[in-house]
C-alpha cells in the first residue's frame, strides 16, 4: 500500500465575526491584515496565525474600512519582463 504524499497547506482564514479595527462594529470579517515577524521560526508548525508569536492581525468588515492598502494599483506594464 502506497503512503500518501503530504502537501504543505496554507493556513486558511475561516469565516468569523470579529470587531472591525476601523469602525468598531461587530461584523463578519471580510479582510484581514496579518503582519508576520521577520524572525519567525521555520521549524515549528503552527495551526493558526493567532498561535504565532509577535503576529499582528487587523480585522476589517469591508474594503472601505480597510483603506487603500487592499486596493491593487497595478497596471499591465508592471507585469512585463524586460
Amino acid at each position: 500500500m502506497a503512503r500518501p504524499k503530504y502537501r504543505n497547506k496554507l493556513l486558511t482564514i475561516p469565516s468569523m465575526r470579529k470587531k472591525c479595527n476601523t469602525c468598531g462594529s461587530i461584523k463578519e470579517v471580510q479582510h484581514r491584515h496579518i503582519t508576520l515577524p521577520m524572525d519567525l521560526p521555520k521549524t515549528k508548525k503552527f495551526k493558526d496565525y493567532v498561535d504565532m508569536p509577535n503576529t499582528t492581525i487587523l480585522n476589517f468588515c469591508s474594503i472601505e474600512c480597510a483603506g487603500d492598502d487592499f486596493v491593487n494599483n497595478y497596471s499591465p506594464e508592471d507585469f512585463y519582463q524586460e
